[in-house]
């Protein structure tokens, strides 16, 4: 009986410890997928930028492209429609917002 027992408990030693294992291999998995998709925010390239800078600038009173204007900035910066919809989203935020109140702030106080 004794062995028997012995052997049981020996047999659910292994699964438990072939389960952890699965689950360590599977956690170390998802941190490296995790950490891969931490890494491909990367900075938009200095051209391209620029380009969406000047079309900001040139387009001050009304930053909000086109669906046709956008498919140029596409196609000149070589960017993908959503990183054009992103960086008009926090250009204008982060830039256009700040300074329209900046003027605004001015005006107020003339």
């Amino acid at each position: 009986m004794e062995a028997k027992l012995s052997t049981l408990s020996q047999e659910c030693l292994k699964t438990i410890d072939g389960a952890l294992e699965g689950y360590r291999r599977d956690s170390t998995q998802l941190l490296a997928k995790y950490m891969e998709q931490q890494k491909k925010k990367e900075k938009l390239p200095d051209l391209a930028v620029a380009t969406l800078n000047t079309w900001l600038q040139e387009n001050f009173a009304n930053p909000y492209p086109t669906k046709s204007q956008k498919m140029a900035l596409v196609e000149a910066t070589g960017l993908e429609m959503k990183q054009i919809n992103q960086w008009f989203i926090n250009a204008r935020v982060r830039v256009w917002r700040p300074a329209v109140q900046m003027m605004m702030d001015e005006q107020t106080e003339s």
